[in-house]
């Protein structure tokens, strides 16, 4: 190692000064009131899920529902219900948004049309 440092005249004693700038500034303003309540949910939310065009919200909770929500006026538009035996843990929208699945804590996956309580 000293023939390389004596060839390359590079010492190890040397102390070099670094600039840094930051490319960004994210500025997080903290939420501090809530904006709507949407009632409904006897028990927990368990999972959420906006719709592709994100119009449309879906809870799946512990009181084993499906809820689907008007985003615009924060009512329930449709209550799948009797339909799940076990709390609702997974919920997903397909990408064209003419389905919906939900998934329960015994792993069964019910398929619904979004437009209607139909499964």
């Amino acid at each position: 190692i000293l023939q390389q440092q004596q060839q390359y005249r590079f010492s190890t004693e040397r102390i070099l000064s670094l600039t840094y700038q930051p490319l960004a500034r994210f500025r997080v303003r903290p939420v501090t009131r809530c904006t709507d309540t949407m009632e409904g949910h006897t028990e927990a939310i368990l999972h959420l899920s906006y719709s592709p065009d994100g119009k449309h919200l879906v809870s799946g909770g512990g009181d084993f529902t499906v809820r689907f929500w008007d985003i615009r006026t924060s009512t329930a538009k449709h209550v799948g219900k009797q339909q799940h035996k076990h709390h609702v843990l997974c919920t997903a929208w397909c990408p064209d948004a003419q389905r919906f699945a939900s998934s329960d804590k015994s792993g069964v996956v019910i398929l619904w049309d979004p437009n209607s309580t139909n499964t």
